[in-house]
């Protein structure tokens, strides 16, 4: 961020500013005690070759420091670009080799969007067939929202595509990945911070889902009544200790024309500039907007939670919506 930048420069330019500094008063101070006869000249001169052997050692120990602060400073300024210029495009490019192909066949439509903070971001999303043709979704959100987060999230989604074909429910891939974390941070003697929220789904052709995990609630659209209903989760958080009592999956049934909406926090937790929550005007937007195009659906809401904001975001925002066919 522009931000980092400046902040960076500043202190470069005050570390050199204060190595200057004391170099001249250390010379001031021992021409001030030649003046007034405390030392002599062959004094004087053994005072000047050690301080010009301090500043030359000075230069050569942060030589290695500063070379690394500028490689620093440019991968800074290639991951954390500002919302001005290409970023939309750039992020988009990033995004679409990132997060798997929207599926879009006879039994479902599925769309997905994710608008980071920063260029990177720690959202994730999932969305593929297994070896036995069931359908797994998956949303999440790593804390943070700097390039550790990005890679978290992008292990975790990796995990993900692996243990698809090899656990048979949402709890199982959940249990997995926590399982693999632990023996690494072990195993390794890592100290790890992050930790991600993490909602995983399992579906067949027909419309019946299981589900777990910890993340916010989804919000069902049901076509038959042009009525919304809320879909509780519960779980354990990927990278924590297990702290939940939830250790089974849940299940729901979509019929044809039914729409899941999944989110990341991000979504309602953006605040206005009186400090008031986007918060339940998402069920509003869901309710009374247009759903025939996900995908313009999904822009106006952006859209519209841009402007409440006016473009000061304060978390990644991710959204994931199935339909069923």
């Amino acid at each position: 961020m522009k931000g980092n930048h400046s902040e960076k420069s500043n202190f470069l330019i005050s570390f050199l500013s204060r190595t200057f500094a004391l170099l001249l008063t250390l010379i001031f101070s021992a021409l001030i005690f030649y003046w007034i006869n405390l030392i002599n000249i062959s004094e004087l001169l053994w005072i000047f070759g050690y301080l010009l052997l301090f500043f030359i050692l000075i230069r050569i120990l942060n030589l290695g420091f500063f070379k690394k602060t500028k490689q620093y400073d440019r991968i800074a300024n290639f991951l954390e670009i500002q919302k001005d210029g290409n970023f939309e495009e750039q992020n988009k490019f990033l995004h679409n080799l990132v997060f798997p192909e929207d599926i879009c066949d006879t039994n479902y439509e599925v769309y997905s969007r994710s608008v980071p903070q920063t260029f990177l971001g720690g959202d994730l999303i999932f969305q593929g067939l297994d070896k036995d043709n069931y359908y797994w979704f998956g949303i999440g959100d790593s804390s943070g929202h700097d390039i550790n987060s990005h890679l978290y999230s992008v292990s975790i989604q990796n995990r993900i595509s692996y243990l698809v074909n090899i656990c048979n429910t949402p709890l199982d891939i959940n249990k997995e990945i926590n399982r693999g974390l632990s023996k690494k941070i072990k195993d390794k003697n890592l100290v790890l911070n992050n930790y991600a929220s993490l909602l995983l789904l399992k579906a067949d052709s027909s419309g019946n889902f299981q589900y777990y995990g910890q993340h916010p609630n989804m919000i069902l659209y049901r076509a038959n009544t042009d009525e919304t209903e809320t879909v509780e989760t519960s779980g354990n958080l990927i990278g924590l200790e297990l702290i939940s009592k939830s250790d089974y999956n849940k299940d729901f049934k979509m019929n044809t024309g039914d729409i899941l909406f999944t989110f990341t926090d991000g979504i309602f937790e953006q605040k206005n500039s009186e400090g008031r929550y986007y918060g339940t005007k998402l069920y509003q937007f869901i309710k009374n907007e247009d759903k025939t195009n996900l995908s313009d659906f999904s822009k106006k809401l952006f859209t519209e939670i841009l402007d409440y904001t006016n473009n000061n975001l304060k978390d990644d925002m991710s959204i994931l919506i199935i339909r069923k066919k």
